[in-house]
This record gives C-alpha cells, sequence and structure tokens, in this order.
C-alpha cells in the first residue's frame, strides 16, 4: 500500500527504493489492476526504480507466461523444484533467485552422514570433511548461479568472506 510505503521510505531514511516487490501475493492479486496502477504510480513518481514479485515458483511462472505489465523484476528460492519452469521464457524480467543453500545445504549434509560413499564422494570434491558446511556452501552458491546464468543469486551471510568465491567470480 501506499501508506506501507511511506512508512518504509520514512523509517529508511530514503526518497526512493531501488526495487519494490510485492511478497507472497496470489496469482489474482498479482494481476488486480490497482496493483498494476499502484507499481506504475511508484515508477513514474520516482519512489522505486525497478518494481516485481517475490512469490512462489508457479505463480512465478504463471505470471512470467502472461506478465502483468509491472514485471521488472521475479525473485524466487533458488532451490525451488519449479524454478527451471519458471526460468524458461522471462519476457525481459530479470530472475533473481534466493535462498540456495536453505534446503539443499541440509539434505546433502544428512545424506552424507547417512551414507559413506556420499561423504567419501564430498570429501574427494572439496577436499574437506563430508559433514564442512563451509566447504559445501561456495559450490551450492556456484550452482545457483549456473541454474540462472541470465539473473542472479540473493543469499545472506553474517562473514563476507563466505560470499567472496560465490559473488567475485573471473
Amino acid at each position: 500500500s501506499a501508506f506501507s510505503l511511506e512508512a518504509s521510505l520514512k523509517a529508511l531514511g530514503t526518497d526512493h527504493l531501488d526495487i519494490l516487490l510485492l511478497h507472497d501475493c496470489s496469482l489474482a492479486a498479482a494481476r488486480r489492476g490497482e496493483v498494476a496502477d499502484f507499481l506504475d504510480r511508484v515508477r513514474r513518481e520516482g519512489k522505486a526504480r525497478f518494481t516485481g514479485i517475490a512469490t512462489g515458483p508457479e505463480t512465478t511462472a504463471a505470471l512470467l507466461a502472461d506478465p502483468p505489465g509491472y514485471l521488472d523484476l521475479a525473485q524466487l528460492a533458488g532451490d525451488a523444484p519449479a524454478l527451471s519452469a519458471a526460468l524458461q521464457d522471462t519476457a525481459g524480467t530479470l530472475i533473481m533467485t534466493h535462498s540456495p543453500l536453505k534446503r539443499r545445504l541440509p539434505a546433502i549434509l544428512e545424506r552424507a552422514a547417512a551414507a559413506p560413499e556420499i561423504a567419501a564422494r564430498l570429501q574427494a570434491i572439496t577436499g574437506r570433511a563430508a559433514g564442512d558446511a563451509a566447504a559445501l556452501a561456495p559450490l551450492l552458491l556456484a550452482l545457483a548461479l549456473a541454474d540462472n546464468p541470465a539473473g542472479g543469486g540473493i543469499f545472506s551471510t553474517l562473514k563476507p568472506q563466505r560470499a567472496a568465491p560465490a559473488v567475485f567470480r573471473g
């Protein structure tokens, strides 16, 4: 809403956002005319440079197939089962994937703990113990970026050195 946007701008101490995303919106809500009108007005007034959605893969895929007109950007989970379907025909919309480690990393660690052959293979690949999450995370981040070569990835960490191997590639 306009009220929420104004409150956010004030709290951030700025007059504009680089990106404004609709989070967890339904397909019906995303296609409502007043939503498109609001986001168009926000861009025209310079309060947001780019607008888009951050919702589930099925909703994202449907909106990319029949864009409502305001999708500069779509953000979805980098480990979502339907990710590849959502990335097929993006019609000029930038796709950003987030949280590529959230489900994949714990699942890999669990499988390695249960299967010595998987643990041995991971150790051979990383040169470190199979249960070493810090050794596996850069591989999963690189995989997420490879899965979405025309877009980008978003992840969070409290230790910047964890990001360097995945982000700063030559």
